[in-house]
């Protein structure tokens, strides 16, 4: 990740093109950054359980491969000069978020199951492992509460944030469904 962030910087050095009025390498470069910090906690966290080694394994992999794939789709879409996230504009655009949505679902369920490893393992430091065991689920909270106010933001209607659109294959909202 601190790779990327450096190709990132360079992008904005070299490159001065211009996506949705910010510079093209200034997301990707943002979102290299809180990645960088995202896998570093992921992996402190892991390193201090040990039960359920294989999940803690599997933990690992899932959690690497979903960054990964986010930081390169993201680095993807700024090379090709198109915004990265709520791009509908072609068929490709649209599987590209697609792609990124089902990855940091799986980043997100990884998260879950990372805080229940946490409250599984017995930490001899109890305001440690708290700290850990808090930071997780605060972690998940926020992720979820940006999630749900993205989603709101991108319909770009009027319905109420308690709402679910149903929409028709060209993505059209046909019927707001209330939960008021």
């Amino acid at each position: 990740m601190a790779a990327d962030l450096v190709f990132c910087l360079l992008g904005l050095v070299v490159d001065h093109r211009v996506i949705t009025g910010a510079p093209a390498w200034l997301k990707p470069a943002k979102f290299a950054l809180s990645t960088m910090i995202a896998a570093w906690s992921f992996a402190f966290c892991i390193a201090s359980t040990t039960v359920w080694p294989l999940i803690r394994r599997a933990l690992d992999v899932v959690l690497a491969a979903g960054l990964f794939i986010e930081i390169a789709l993201i680095d993807m879409q700024a090379a090709r000069g198109t915004s990265s996230h709520f791009n509908v504009g072609a068929h490709f655009d649209v599987a590209v978020f697609a792609v990124m949505g089902v990855t940091i679902a799986c980043v997100w369920l990884s998260m879950l199951l990372l805080a229940v490893v946490l409250f599984r393992q017995p930490l001899i430091h109890s305001a440690w492992g708290w700290s850990l065991r808090l930071g997780i689920v605060l972690a998940l909270l926020v992720i979820a509460a940006f999630v749900l106010v993205a989603l709101n933001a991108s319909t770009g209607s009027n319905v109420p944030m308690q709402s679910v659109v149903v929409a028709t294959k060209d993505l059209q909202p046909r019927l707001p469904i209330d939960a008021g």
